[in-house]
């Protein structure tokens, strides 16, 4: 299964200015077409549970994956979302399992390094818009080891935002 890490970043690398922001307050609407359509080609999305209460709705046309250990939300049973307090390794295999070739991860920092610390990542496609934070969160900043990258391409989305997409390298 290929797994693919998603994410918009600020200029100077943070995921959002403050906890629970939604990136669609500050990134382009190219990077939103980006998301939904990379999103509706892989079917399910797996993020955190502080990512999906930035959602105004579930995404159409894609399962998504909340790892969460919220008791009450393990409960809950909404049309296109699959509450879980499986590992990242279990929730791969199960995908895997039911014969899934791809899965997007969407966030949030926690749930990028736990996916990363566990090499479970193959890809990462990066939107950079043209904005600075003064403060904010990083895409990642307990990473057990350094991880390097291979730059499968560059394209731009519009004539300020970027997509980098890259390879991790498995060493």
């Amino acid at each position: 299964m290929k797994t693919i890490l998603i994410a918009a970043l600020s200029a100077n690398g943070k995921i959002a200015r403050e906890e629970g922001e939604s990136s669609l307050k500050w990134t382009s609407k190219e990077d939103t077409a980006y998301f939904i359509q990379r999103t509706k080609q892989a079917k399910n999305v797996i993020m955190g549970r502080k990512t999906f209460e930035t959602l105004s709705n579930p995404l159409k046309d894609r399962t998504i994956y909340v790892l969460t250990t919220d008791q009450e939300l393990l409960k809950k049973q909404l049309p296109g979302v699959v509450f879980t307090k499986k590992s990242p390794e279990q929730l791969i295999k199960t995908l895997e399992e039911k014969g899934e070739n791809e899965c997007c991860i969407a966030g949030g920092k926690s749930i990028y390094e736990q996916f990363l610390n566990l090499s479970l990542v193959d890809e990462l496609h990066l939107t950079v818009e043209p904005i600075l934070f003064k403060s904010g969160t990083n895409l990642a900043d307990h990473l057990e080891k350094d991880s390097e990258l291979k730059l499968i391409s560059i394209e731009k989305l519009n004539s300020s935002t970027l997509l980098l997409k890259y390879q991790a390298v498995r060493v």
